[in-house]
């Protein structure tokens, strides 16, 4: 797959316009962590005057047990009330995080086709994991308690006003210049961290890939290459992050220099003060302890901003994912629109179908404007780049009939089955399904009626039950031994003891090429869908299990129908229909013995195969 794109710069307020539709069903629990906030930062306020009262009051012999008591259940209140705050906000950053998840995955699982080859799969991985992870950082680490910090801040400085003006425009000359220091540092932060998650994403990119093609990696003897290329990702990443790390490392002490160098010029000049007699020492000790409180709040201010402009970096790589439109954004499917498969018209029909790959949405559903490759020039004929896929193809599936697509590699087989289940749509000509056009039918209607068996033979980590009823639901072991049967394969699952619970790992390791194939094919049986697609279905089988799977489709034929792709002649001779493509054009159509009288190109594929 490509590197992704470059991830624009997000603005604070479209983060908050992000994330405000994220923490909507939590919005009670953030009110009230904002209130606690509030209750917890006017009883910091109280500390420093309680404190006071009791200095004067020893210097004045008056009672001390009130003002004590009242510090202690102060403190107390204090404590109590920043567990619950931190519980809450815990609780709330998580549901964030949880929702946030659920968009992302809801929506990467419904891109367009064409997405996947502009984004990484290890890349969108991280932009799952590690990018909202950065988001609920933000939002437990700062965001929250900042809005009390403000309210401690605003407070203080109050209070510190009122004891003694001199001594407060002292220390808020030294804290205002370390606060435009991390202002100003603030947006590098943000652009440092978008680039720390896309080299963290190009490392689980490059893992991924290695870790799924191990078998290949091994027996091509680049293991060692491999291992430098993914140590070269891990140390591209480890350079992002360590150039974070030091804008932060210079960052976060700033706060608690302001306050110390604060505190030794407020000490010198108040203690000066004191004894000219100009503030008294329980004055002092109040003022003192209100450039302290000032220590937490700015440090949280301060780590808000550096996590804030953290999780910005995050929420632009999220955002360039939920900006890419889905593939039906753009669909304008029929009112009851639904395909005709009673066999009254053709299943399948192609109509001078042109495609190509250049010719799909770009990622803001746009299409190519005039004059490039697909558009149709003034005579209404579509351009052809040089790389058309296919070119004016037509022809027709009867329903109930199994119909043969063969030809030389690359020839636009594969992308004829693919255009039949709307992974793309053609620029030019129709596709029907049934009689409809398949952009007028509703994605998930036309789907119903199809069941696909790719090239690839996709098997996920799970159970063999699990990969056979994919889609499907709760089916009945009888049928799902039935699909297995057919296939040649229930004896190899009963041979296990957990049979149809038997774990099967990611890509199907654990089966041979040929079973995962089989049980593929299987689960395509199993969904007993009027009209099947097969890709290569016999690539990796032996004699024994081919003849087995051929009767299984001709038995399969005689109540659907049967769109079949195959190189191995042998398999598809008595389709009741085999069409020949080649370089994105239909060459010939025919049964076997029609194309060997025919078509050239057909009896030179047969040649090659010792097929007469």
């Amino acid at each position: 797959m490509t590197n992704s794109s470059p991830t624009p710069r997000l603005t604070l307020r479209r983060g908050v316009g992000i994330l405000r539709e994220h923490v909507r069903q939590s919005r009670a629990a953030l009110v009230a962590v904002v209130a606690l906030s509030v209750i917890g930062a006017l009883a910091s306020l109280v500390q420093p005057l309680l404190v006071n009262r009791i200095i004067d009051s020893v210097g004045a012999g008056s009672a001390l047990a009130p003002f004590i008591f009242g510090l202690v259940a102060v403190v107390l209140l204090t404590s109590v009330v920043g567990a619950a705050q931190q519980y809450l906000l815990g609780r709330t950053a998580e549901t964030m995080v949880r929702s946030l998840r659920h968009s992302l995955l809801d929506r990467l699982l419904r891109l367009p086709a064409s997405a996947y080859g502009r984004h990484r799969t290890g890349d969108l991985v991280s932009r799952v994991a590690a990018d909202t992870d950065s988001v609920r950082t933000a939002l437990t680490g700062g965001i929250v308690d900042a809005l009390g910090g403000v309210l401690i801040i605003v407070g203080s400085a109050a209070a510190m006003i009122w004891y003694d003006p001199v001594l407060f425009a002292v220390a808020l000359a030294v804290l205002t210049g370390a606060a435009i220091t991390v202002a100003a540092a603030s947006g590098k932060i943000q652009e440092l961290s978008r680039r720390v998650s896309e080299s963290t994403g190009a490392m689980s990119s490059g893992v991924e890939r290695a870790l799924s093609a191990i078998v290949a990696v091994r027996t091509a003897g680049a293991t060692e290459s491999e291992a430098a290329s993914l140590k070269a990702d891990a140390d591209r990443a480890w350079r992002a992050s360590l150039r974070s790390v030091r804008l932060e490392a210079f960052l976060w002490p700033m706060s608690g220099l302001a306050i110390q160098v604060a505190f030794l010029m407020v000490l010198g000049l108040g203690g000066a003060r004191v004894a000219a007699g100009e503030l008294s020492v329980a004055d002092l000790m109040a003022f003192l302890m209100f450039l302290f409180m000032l220590m937490m709040p700015i440090g949280q201010l301060f780590g808000a901003i550096t996590s804030v402009a953290a999780a910005l970096g995050a929420l632009a790589r999220i955002d360039q994912v939920m900006a890419e439109p889905t593939e039906d954004a753009a669909d304008s499917p029929v009112p009851g629109a639904a395909p005709d498969l009673s066999g009254a018209v053709p299943a399948v029909e192609f109509d001078d179908v042109v495609f190509s790959h250049d010719d799909e949405l770009d990622p803001a559903g746009r299409t190519p404007g005039p004059g490039k490759p697909g558009t149709p020039d003034e005579s209404g004929t579509p351009r052809g780049p040089r790389d058309r896929v296919l070119d004016g193809v037509s022809f027709a599936a009867d329903a109930g009939r199994t119909t043969a697509l063969v030809g030389p590699s690359g020839a636009g087989k594969s992308t004829i089955l693919a255009l039949i289940e709307r992974l793309h749509d053609p620029r030019h000509g129709v596709v029907r399904v049934g009689g409809a056009d398949v952009r007028d039918l509703d994605r998930a209607e036309l789907r119903s009626h199809i069941a696909y068996v790719e090239q690839s033979v996709p098997i996920l980590a799970g159970t063999i039950r699990s990969n056979l009823t994919l889609g499907l639901g709760d089916v009945v072991d009888d049928r799902c031994r039935d699909a297995l049967a057919a296939v040649n394969l229930l004896d190899r699952i009963d041979a296990h003891d957990d049979g149809l619970d038997a774990t099967v790992g990611d890509r199907g390791i654990g089966l041979s090429g040929g079973e995962r194939q089989r049980l593929a094919i299987a689960r395509a049986l199993l969904a007993d869908r009027p009209i099947l697609l097969l890709d290569e279905p016999t690539a990796s089988l032996d004699s024994r299990n081919e003849r087995a799977l051929q009767e299984a489709i001709g038995t399969a034929s005689r109540r659907r129908t049967v769109i079949i792709v195959a190189h191995r002649l042998a398999t598809v001779a008595d389709a009741d229909q085999i069409v020949v493509v080649d370089a994105g054009r239909v060459r010939a159509t025919g049964t076997h013995a029609e194309l060997m009288e025919s078509s050239a190109l057909y009896r030179d594929l047969a040649r090659d195969q010792l097929l007469s």
